[in-house]
């Protein structure tokens, strides 16, 4: 956790060197962006944010509440390397075949005057529900079908500005904790259920428009 405040503590100075800038633009309620890091989790992902001021109507210069919310489709396709001939692996190229969606709420409050451009901090939620097929092409007994299906919360430290009037940029880092309900038939039709919980960092790397 030491090293994990430490990363938070960087992140909020570094990103307050923005603040006057950000609020030049302060009459701006919404932004549409896509987080660049789901590309590169496993099982990856692609989608879209609506981020909309709550309290716009109190002044467009000291709005300090938004709401974002984020949906992304699961989709991915693992290669296997399942035998070897002649000292020639032969892969299947699609052992695993993962979809299925995610849904992210977040609350967000940031400490400037002038959402959604600024250094905040979001208080988020997630649900996730997809599924995995994998196919043994030299062992039937080694397929299966597993059914994922989450519920986490969390929180992240961010920072959010815009560039060439139009386009928001997004940087967060966070932590999350999720519950896991985990349903797993194997080729005899034969399910086993589990469940489980995991955390981790929650990253943000966001790019979108302004309007």
């Amino acid at each position: 956790m030491n090293f994990f405040k430490k990363i938070l503590i960087i992140l909020f100075i570094s990103f307050n060197f923005y603040n006057v800038f950000s609020q030049n633009h302060s009459n701006s309620l919404n932004v549409i962006s896509s987080n660049i890091a789901y590309y590169f989790e496993k099982p990856s992902g692609f989608g879209v944010s609506y981020e909309r001021i709550l309290d716009q109507n109190r002044s467009n210069n000291i709005s300090q509440f938004s709401f974002k919310l984020s949906c992304y489709r699961i989709l991915d396709i693992e290669k296997e390397n399942q035998y070897s001939y002649r000292g020639v692996n032969i892969s299947n190229d699609e052992a695993k075949k993962i979809s299925g969606f995610s849904i992210e709420p977040s609350f967000k409050f940031y400490f400037g005057w002038g959402s959604p451009f600024g250094t905040y901090f979001s208080i988020l939620g997630s649900y996730s529900n997809y599924e995995e097929v994998y196919t043994d092409i030299i062992d039937i007994n080694n397929n299966y079908i597993s059914k994922y299906s989450s519920i986490g919360r969390g929180v992240l430290l961010g920072h959010q500005f815009v560039i060439s009037k139009s386009i928001s940029i997004e940087l967060g880092l966070g932590y999350l904790v999720e519950n896991i309900k985990l349903e797993t038939t194997d080729y005899q039709n034969l399910t086993i259920n589990s469940n489980r919980i995991d955390d981790g960092l929650k990253i943000n790397s966001s790019i979108g428009f302004v309007f």
